[in-house]
């Protein structure tokens, strides 16, 4: 008895449900078959009367024979100066800032943008005069470079600006922040939050922290007023504005080191927690919680949404705390100055679990300081500082480092409602944005702003069209102090996906082995193949993947699918 595999191929094929720039072989489709109807299949009579709309899940997974914590030892950018900014496109190319001048033995000066592979990105050299702490990928590609810098590609420019997708000044955009911009956040709105150790921006009075319109103007209804330096702001998805530093009033309120802005850029009363050591970086949780890290007396620390200690987290270090970034899956990666966590040695790198006890089977052991964290789309994790060295592998001042698996699903459940669940060790996000497309995706209509559920996010009360794309952005904290942001994109069709159908004698059987490639056929149509026959296979020995020319797939292209078959027993 032969073995007959057959894909279908009907209406549109969702190629993009995964992030740009992820290669197939680290990004696969999987599909749960029923053990004997193997199939995946859409009736259009149902879908005309309630819309379901495809749940696709991409699972990312870690490089062969890698684990957790361990370097991936293809990605050397070999920065030559420290690295303080790294950010994550929606493409997968990354915008690394900071003091160096070279990358890859070409010169870059404090700003540069690498392919996902780790190579130069050689059409993009903006230039910068001085030091880039902070970048922000905003969602119509532009990029926010904040730091202690006087002009871009000999352009003048005091502190704060914003590039082109290029790379190329916005000439349009010109806030001029009299002194240091250490932290950029981007509102749902479009404005932008700044904060930093500046008294002055674009003539306008503002200590340490303004907001700016979308054109770079300064908002005239925010003023926090703070007496001191701030060095970590982030946006919550209520549109509140967590910052941390080294003040001790805000609008003339006591608030040492930690405070909360309302959105009208009043302190929020229901907020105050007061610390001992200036607050370093920032990170918030899906449940509201708020992870900071703390400089001089070196501890990482978990306050509950209403500033109060939540004393339930485990968490300590015996250096300053300068990144923090979070997982879906709840556990927390920290980077700063400390050789110890949780009483047991660890170089400056280090994961904590969920109720803030060290991770004990992740240990990268950079040689020198970290300074900026960064998750990837598929749960790799970027590390910028002043090390040579981690894992005892050389990597000059940027690393990748390698995680668990990623999955993701992006669904509309119905007619009124997509959600986007994401679990493992992909980046958390802090908000997201829907969209939808008819026209393949040359155009975006906004459908609003998610809100939590548990696993991701939902918004409901939609009417969408009877097909179409579905798009789903996320800001991505990150960074020296988490005052970078990186965006997350996830595209999927409606309303169906190809029929994928597997027919499998109970006689018939597939080998364990490698990829099997199934075939190209044109959308509409079908392929069949015949395999080899002894022993058995399971269904869940099959995925999918999806390999398209160009993104997002349109109705006229082609699909490939293959077979990762599996051992079992």
């Amino acid at each position: 008895m032969s073995h007959k595999s057959q894909w279908n191929a009907h209406a549109k094929c969702p190629n993009s449900i995964f992030s740009p720039g992820i290669q197939v072989a680290e990004a696969r489709f999987k599909f749960n078959y029923q053990a004997h109807a193997l199939a995946m299949k859409s009736n259009p009579n149902h879908l005309a009367v309630l819309l379901w709309l495809v749940l696709i899940t991409a699972v990312y997974l870690p490089s062969a024979f890698a684990a957790p914590g361990d370097v991936n030892v293809g990605f050397n950018p070999n920065v030559n100066g420290e690295v303080l900014s790294v950010a994550v496109q929606p493409d997968g190319k990354i915008i690394v800032g900071g003091t160096f001048t070279t990358v890859g033995g070409l010169t870059r000066n404090r700003l540069a943008r690498l392919n996902a592979d780790g190579s130069l990105d050689f059409g993009f050299n903006p230039n910068v005069s001085s030091t880039v702490n902070c970048t922000a990928i905003q969602p119509d590609g532009k990029i926010l470079v904040g730091g202690n810098y006087t002009s871009i590609g000999g352009t003048t420019r005091r502190n704060i600006a914003r590039l082109h997708s290029d790379g190329t000044l916005d000439i349009a955009f010109n806030p001029n922040a009299d002194s240091i911009v250490n932290s950029i956040a981007v509102q749902q709105d479009s404005k932008i939050v700044i904060a930093g150790w500046f008294n002055n921006v674009g003539g306008v009075t503002r200590n340490e922290c303004a907001r700016l319109n979308a054109d770079g103007t300064v908002d005239p209804a925010f003023n926090p007023d703070a007496n001191q330096a701030i060095f970590a702001c982030v946006t919550q998805a209520d549109g509140k504005t967590l910052i941390g530093g080294q003040f001790s009033t805000l609008g003339g309120i006591s608030r040492n080191g930690m405070g909360r802005y309302n959105t009208d850029g009043t302190v929020d009363s229901t907020f105050n927690r007061t610390t001992t050591g200036y607050v370093d970086c920032i990170a918030v949780q899906p449940d509201g919680k708020i992870i900071i890290g703390v400089g001089i007396n070196g501890y990482v620390f978990r306050l509950n949404a209403n500033g109060s200690a939540d004393s339930s987290f485990l968490g300590n270090a015996n250096g300053s705390v300068s990144s923090a970034v979070i997982q879906s899956d709840g556990k927390i990666v920290i980077g700063g100055q400390f050789t110890i966590v949780g009483g047991v040695a660890r170089n400056r790198i280090a994961r904590l679990n969920a109720n803030g006890t060290l991770d004990t089977s992740f240990n990268p052991n950079a040689n020198s300081n970290s300074r900026c964290i960064a998750i990837q789309p598929d749960g790799k994790i970027l590390v910028g500082g002043v090390f040579t060295s981690v894992g005892g592998v050389v990597n000059n001042y940027l690393v990748r480092i390698d995680n668990d698996a990623v999955s993701q699903s992006l669904t509309a459940t119905s007619a009124s409602r997509i959600e986007w669940l994401r679990s493992g060790s992909s980046p958390e996000t802090l908000q997201v944005d829907f969209a939808t497309s008819i026209n393949a995706g040359v155009s975006w209509s906004s459908l609003g702003s998610a809100t939590r559920i548990s696993g991701g996010w939902e918004l409901t009360g939609l009417s969408l069209p009877t097909s179409g794309l579905i798009r789903a952005q996320g800001y991505i904290s990150g960074g020296y102090h988490g005052g970078s942001e990186g965006l997350l994109e996830t595209v999927g069709a409606f309303p169906s996906a190809p029929e994928i159908e597997i027919e499998q004698p109970i006689s018939t059987n597939l080998l364990n082995g490698g990829n099997r490639s199934l075939g190209v056929a044109p959308v509409g149509g079908s392929i069949s193949s015949t395999f080899g026959s002894s022993g058995k296979l399971s269904h869940k020995s099959w995925s999918v993947g999806c390999i398209e020319g160009s993104r997002p797939c349109l109705p006229t292209g082609k699909r490939v699918a293959k077979c990762w078959p599996a051992h079992e027993t």
